[in-house]
């Protein structure tokens, strides 16, 4: 299977928390994986946030789409 991502993360979203999934492609192809929960509050949120832009570091940018209630983060060469 080809590899199209080298650092991907999933986001399990329930009303009190979200679990984070992180999956980073290491070298000679083995993966290194992080999970993490979050509480909902604006401060863990924030965190979670804070928690994925330092483990996503190659990307130059993150950003979001959707809607304030959904927030896909796409790396600034997915064109979004």
């Amino acid at each position: 299977m080809e590899v199209v991502y080298s650092r991907c993360c999933g986001l399990d979203v329930h009303k009190k928390m979200v679990v984070a999934c992180l999956i980073i492609l290491a070298s000679l192809g083995q993966r290194k994986k992080e999970m993490r929960t979050f509480r909902t509050t604006t401060q863990e949120l924030l965190l979670l946030r804070d928690w994925l832009v330092v483990r996503m570091w190659p990307w130059k940018r993150l950003g979001s789409i959707g809607n304030p209630s959904i927030m896909c983060w796409m790396g600034q060469w997915n064109g979004w």
